[in-house]
């Protein structure tokens, strides 16, 4: 089901998708806004079914429960609850919309593009490995962005073709949204999540 939710700094359209013959899908995404910041994940719970969708869903109500705190912290409470649970990889970013400053991290192979309304993308390298309870090495990125700027973040299940910034600078309405990721997400047999965000 694709959603579209207009808050007060962010433009923001998710899709999900379970692998077929699974009703819960192990991919969750999240968006959380305050005054002052919007944060933004995407969770893929290791393999699929019922333990990867319980694990995914666990670190987005970890953040969720946890959204003042840094981006390192919540990726550390995260881990913390993952003991004796299906592992996950995530990818979290945090846009100060004051300071107009952007803080990601992320572990494994959750993608992240972020686009400037000039057209310069920047991809961020991910940290190897998952999150399981074990320890782990937690680092996090930090990058200037201006209004206008867009980003997507989607799981290894999305198979993104033809992606270009132009095509997702009008994304403005749940019909656009709808429109693009049919077009644009060519699905596999595996859950799948994505994330479309353009900031205001």
């Amino acid at each position: 089901m694709i959603d579209f939710h207009q808050k007060q700094h962010v433009y923001v359209s998710t899709y999900q998708q379970p692998k077929k013959g699974n009703t819960l899908c192990g991919d969750s995404y999240l968006v959380v806004e305050s005054d002052d910041y919007v944060i933004c994940a995407v969770s893929d719970g290791l393999g699929s079914g019922e333990p990867a969708h319980a694990a995914s869903v666990t670190v987005m109500n970890v953040i969720k429960e946890n959204h003042r705190k840094s981006v390192q912290m919540m990726v550390e409470l995260c881990n913390e609850k993952l003991v004796a649970k299906r592992g996950v990889v995530l990818t979290i970013v945090k846009f100060d919309c004051r300071e107009r400053t952007a803080y990601y991290s992320s572990i494994g192979n959750v993608g992240f593009l972020f686009y400037s309304p000039k057209g310069q993308m920047l991809r961020p390298i991910p940290n190897r490995g998952f999150l399981c309870g074990r320890k782990v090495g937690v680092k996090t990125e930090c990058f200037p962005y201006e209004p206008g700027s867009v980003f997507v973040m989607y799981s290894d299940g999305v198979k993104l073709s033809g992606l270009k910034r132009e095509n997702l600078i009008d994304l403005n309405s749940r019909e656009k949204a709808s429109h693009f990721i049919e077009k644009h997400v060519n699905t596999t047999d595996d859950d799948l999540a994505i994330l479309i965000g353009q900031l205001l």
